[in-house]
């Protein structure tokens, strides 16, 4: 069960980082484009981000279960974990 997690956590991290590059190539260009194809753009980015939203959703999810999961909750991590989660926050 625990693998399982692991792997959809890594997955879900790599769709994001998938995700955001895909956003910063796309970005730019959407100014320099015609209206029409601007607009296609656009819609590309908004369903990007929704793939995006669900990626960060989802690593949340496994991340907090896999906590529970395979060291009975946060108060059992070390201390680098907590310092990481403090640094991020």
């Amino acid at each position: 069960m625990l693998a399982t997690l692991k792997i959809i956590h890594i997955l879900s991290f790599s769709l994001g980082i998938g995700v955001s590059m895909t956003q910063a190539v796309i970005g730019p260009r959407v100014a320099r484009v015609g209206p029409e194809a601007a607009a296609s753009l656009v819609q590309v980015q908004t369903v990007l981000g929704r793939f995006g939203g669900a990626a960060v959703l989802l690593l949340w999810i496994t991340g907090v279960w896999m906590v529970y999961a395979g060291f009975g909750g946060f108060g059992a991590l070390p201390g680098l974990f907590h310092a990481k989660l403090a640094y991020r926050a």
